[in-house]
């Protein structure tokens, strides 16, 4: 129920408001967005694009070229400043709205080895598909079974010897009573349509679940999947504090670390 809840709500969030959903802040909703922000927006991802390649230079001494996935694209922020990067890159988005939109805006800007698609097509998803695989700032507002069956995909769809940046958030540095108020409020229809209109939304504007994971099954996952060289950084979003995991993937006979001592 709360996967269909979350998927529905993301779909109508994108047909109001794609670029919000990307970015929370007022400059960026649909009522206010003019090409100044747009450019700003668009900006900001190839700044973290950068990044995100200065870290994995540094961390594992190359940057692949081949194939990259962005998870979660949106209206394309992270995709489009990957694509001078990289040979292909994916965007996969559940929500239609975004797609429309990410789809413009590539073509408008002549990236041409750009292709997107539904997250929910699993055949984007094959083990070894990816030289690098991304995600930002969308975990947290999937629910948290299903995000993390996510995270294993994602990290088995890395080539061997590729990489991968997955962000999750763990925990949230406002009141806890405040924080188990909001999630009650978002996922009750009734008490989320009050709250809409208190704020002066319209009663049926979607929400945005916020979901931490645990870092101790995160970092199990990563283990299973034969990853144990990764490092991690803390992103402070506003109040959700998240880590930024960066990882190689290994093949199964090398991925143990030179302090591991297996059980024969």
């Amino acid at each position: 129920m709360a996967l269909l809840s979350a998927e529905k709500d993301w779909k109508r969030l994108g047909e109001l408001d794609p670029y919000y959903g990307v970015l929370s802040h007022d400059k960026f909703k649909s009522i206010n967005i003019n090409d100044d922000a747009k450019q700003e927006f668009f900006a900001s991802g190839v700044c973290h694009v950068e990044k995100v390649l200065a870290v994995l230079s540094n961390s594992y001494g190359f940057v692949p070229h081949g194939t990259a996935l962005d998870f979660g694209c949106g209206v394309g922020r992270i995709t489009n400043a990957l694509a001078p990067h990289f040979e292909a890159v994916i965007g996969l988005d559940i929500a239609p709205g975004m797609l429309a939109e990410a789809r413009r805006y590539s073509a408008n800007n002549g990236f041409t080895n750009i292709e997107y698609d539904s997250s929910l097509n699993e055949s984007r998803l094959r083990p070894e598909s990816y030289d690098f695989v991304h995600t930002y700032l969308v975990l947290q507002h999937i629910p948290i079974s299903m995000g993390e069956h996510i995270i294993r995909a994602l990290v088995q769809s890395v080539k061997i010897g590729g990489v991968g940046a997955i962000h999750f958030t763990i925990a949230d540095s406002r009141r806890r009573a405040n924080v188990l108020m909001k999630n009650i409020v978002k996922t009750t229809p009734v008490l989320r349509n009050i709250g809409n209109i208190a704020l002066g939304r319209s009663w049926s504007y979607p929400a945005m679940q916020m979901n931490g994971y645990s870092s101790e099954r995160v970092i199990q996952i990563l283990s299973d999947c034969h990853v144990e060289n990764f490092t991690a950084f803390r992103v402070d979003d506003w109040g959700s504090i998240g880590l930024f995991v960066f990882f190689e993937r290994a093949a199964p006979e090398s991925a143990l670390s030179p302090w591991s001592n297996p059980r024969k």
